[in-house]
């Protein structure tokens, strides 16, 4: 279990300096829009607007190009009240732009997830990201954000299906595994 957090934190660690040395990329001239959920606060409604605009971008375009931080001409806007007038609803806009990954990127940093005040209050972005991966590819875990004993289980039981070693810690292989 420490060495399976471990891992993560090195992984979430490593995202920094993938960030820095991923400058040179390609972007869609198409621009995304995406209107979010409505919430009580504004804070709330920006957060749902990219969810929503990651969302759209990874229905079209896949995994690579859902960075919101990333997009070229990245901008949420245009939060107004809703017809009720208590509730906020904003707009993400943005040109999505692929992240490149080479042979020595950190692939198995996953592109992050909304935490919600029902997950754990230790929430990792990128802990749910790979919780939702791993019930997707039939290795049931709540994705919560939090590492603990059931993901450690589900990673171990992705390893058996994909053949790689049991060892119920994320490392690159069951990474690349998990986003094919």
């Amino acid at each position: 279990m420490r060495k399976f957090l471990v891992t993560v934190l090195a992984a979430t660690a490593a995202l920094a300096a993938f960030s820095a040395s991923a400058s040179a990329q390609s972007c869609k001239a198409e621009e995304i829009v995406a209107t979010g959920r409505a919430s009580l606060t504004e804070g709330g409604a920006r957060r749902n607007a990219i969810e929503s605009w990651r969302r759209e971008v990874l229905y079209r375009y896949g995994e690579s190009w859902a960075e919101f931080e990333r997009a070229r001409d990245s901008n949420v806007e245009r939060c107004a009240h809703t017809s009720l007038g208590i509730l906020l609803r904003c707009e993400a806009r943005g040109k999505p732009c692929e992240v490149p990954l080479q042979a020595s990127s950190p692939v198995f940093v996953f592109t992050p997830v909304t935490c919600r005040s029902t997950d754990s209050k230790a929430c990792d972005p990128y802990v749910k990201a790979m919780q939702l991966k791993l019930t997707a590819k039939g290795c049931r875990t709540k994705p919560d954000g939090a590492a603990g004993p059931s993901t450690a289980n589900a990673l171990r039981c992705f390893q058996r299906k994909a053949n790689l070693p049991v060892t119920g810690s994320l490392d690159l292989d069951t990474a690349r595994a998990l986003n094919n």
